[in-house]
């Protein structure tokens, strides 16, 4: 598995967490499908869904301008 140190937001925690899973198994909060039909909430929606493994510089950028509490350092 490949894990990596993440800094979450909350409590200022150091943890590892496993980079194959997502941020919905992550977070245990899952969306669903968007109510809202803007190319943002719907890119949002599927990067929720993508292993963080899978996640690029653009998706992190994306996720971090709506305020996600998973930061890497």
């Amino acid at each position: 598995m490949k894990y990596l140190k993440i800094f979450i937001q909350e409590g200022e925690i150091m943890r590892q967490v496993d980079l194959t899973k997502t941020l919905e198994e992550l977070e245990g909060e899952y969306w669903g499908e968007p109510n809202f039909a803007s190319s943002l909430v719907i890119q949002v929606h599927k990067l929720r869904k993508k292993p963080l493994c899978e996640l690029n510089n653009e998706d992190l950028c994306m996720l971090k301008s709506i305020g996600i509490d998973w930061f890497l350092r």
